[in-house]
């Protein structure tokens, strides 16, 4: 299924600008207007260093952050993801980066290049962590979509909690399918759930792949609670439901998905104005 008709199926879905809890900012678009992606997201696979410790790695991180203040930067914030599954993963952990879009992505990649930052990180924190930049390999990028925005105050706690599953449409089915649920029956029943308290903290988007590879899935689907206790009790309140399992069925009936993938969430660097 082309990712164009995804994006176009997506036009019926009210859209919500959100940053993954660092500070939500609200968009809509109309029915009528071609569908605009609220962010574009890379997802690095990292991997530890013989040197890595907590203390280590805060330090890398503290002087990365210094680097891209004294740097004309596009990031808008970025987020490390810890496996709770690590064993069954290449990878130890996924450095998230957030930008505007995918021009600002590649600008800003561009200054990040020519300014050395890496070679001099690497220098200064040998064996800390390495993360990947090869595109489709070790390197993926997504244009996010998002139908809720994120919850007040969410990631002011960490860690969060953040579920991935990949997911493919099954036969005969497409995105008008995904698009329909989405609308009409799951976003609903959780803007219900969060005016009677069900789903404090819960929020999710989806993301369309903007790399080339063989067994690449149609999409992407994020879930993200403010901790693991509050995805076990929202999860339970949503599964418990004859609502939450009706909804679910018709997702097994449009798309078929991998099990869920859980990561702690942490913050690597805010927006410079929160």
């Amino acid at each position: 299924m082309g990712f164009k008709l995804f994006f176009l199926a997506l036009a019926g879905v009210v859209l919500s600008a959100c940053d993954t809890g660092v500070k939500v900012e609200e968009a809509s678009v109309e029915a009528e207007v071609a569908p605009t992606p609220v962010a574009y997201y890379e997802y690095l696979y990292c991997e530890r260093g013989e040197n890595w410790t907590m203390e280590s790695a805060q330090n890398f991180v503290d002087d990365w952050n210094e680097e891209l203040d004294g740097m004309e930067n596009t990031l808008d914030s970025a987020f490390v993801y810890v496996p709770k599954d690590a064993e069954n993963q290449n990878f130890d952990t996924v450095w998230v980066l957030r930008f505007p879009d995918k021009a600002a992505m590649e600008k800003g990649w561009s200054t990040y290049q020519e300014s050395g930052t890496d070679d001099r990180l690497q220098s200064m924190h040998p064996g800390v962590v390495n993360c990947g930049n090869e595109v489709g390999q070790n390197r993926f990028g997504f244009d996010m979509y998002s139908a809720l925005s994120a919850p007040d105050g969410f990631a002011d706690e960490e860690p969060y909690l953040v579920q991935g599953q990949f997911c493919n449409f099954n036969e005969g089915k497409g995105p008008e399918d995904l698009t329909r649920v989405i609308r009409d029956h799951f976003v609903p029943a959780i803007e219900k759930g969060r005016a009677d308290g069900s789903y404090p903290s819960y929020w999710f988007m989806v993301g369309a792949p903007d790399f080339e590879r063989e067994d690449r899935a149609d999409f992407i689907w994020m879930d993200y609670f403010s901790n693991a206790d509050a995805m076990e009790k929202e999860t339970g309140v949503y599964f418990g439901s004859e609502t939450g399992n009706s909804i679910q069925a018709m997702f097994d009936e449009v798309s078929d998905c991998t099990d869920q993938s859980q990561s702690d969430g942490y913050v690597l660097r805010r927006p410079e104005s929160s």
